[in-house]
């Protein structure tokens, strides 16, 4: 085995030692919970996605890029700048002091998930963040 394929397994070693428990959640464990959502190209759904969290009585928390795209289509073309554009969306709901990031589309929510510490990486922060998808 080449040192560098040693390098590689000892690096997904100590990453998979360091990764965060991942907490799910449901709509309904939702309560006084500081929630934003992301609607991505889903901007309609922001009052039925509003309403459900009401109902919940979770706190709905604004943030400025929760219609904005996170680089999921340029994400093959260019990842660094993909990676740089989903961190400064999942920083901005956490600098706006959200607990959770409610994503109204499943593919956005993989998307998020799938990138984070990527993102993480590229933006030099954590982002700790819990995401979520908000059926509607």
């Amino acid at each position: 085995m080449s040192g560098e394929r040693l390098q590689q397994i000892y690096a997904q070693e100590i990453l998979s030692k360091f990764r965060r428990k991942e907490r799910e959640y449901s709509v309904g464990s939702l309560e006084n919970k500081s929630i934003a959502i992301y609607l991505g190209r889903d901007s309609e759904l922001l009052d039925k996605a509003k309403f459900k969290l009401k109902q919940k009585r979770a706190k709905y928390i604004n943030f400025d890029m929760d219609d904005r795209l996170a680089g999921q289509t340029i994400l093959k073309r260019n990842p660094k700048f993909a990676y740089r554009k989903a961190g400064t969306v999942m920083l901005d709901a956490f600098d706006s002091g959200v607990e959770l990031l409610a994503c109204v589309n499943r593919d956005d929510y993989r998307y998020f998930k799938s990138v984070h510490s990527m993102a993480e990486r590229e933006t030099g922060r954590d982002i700790d963040l819990n995401l979520m998808v908000l059926d509607i």
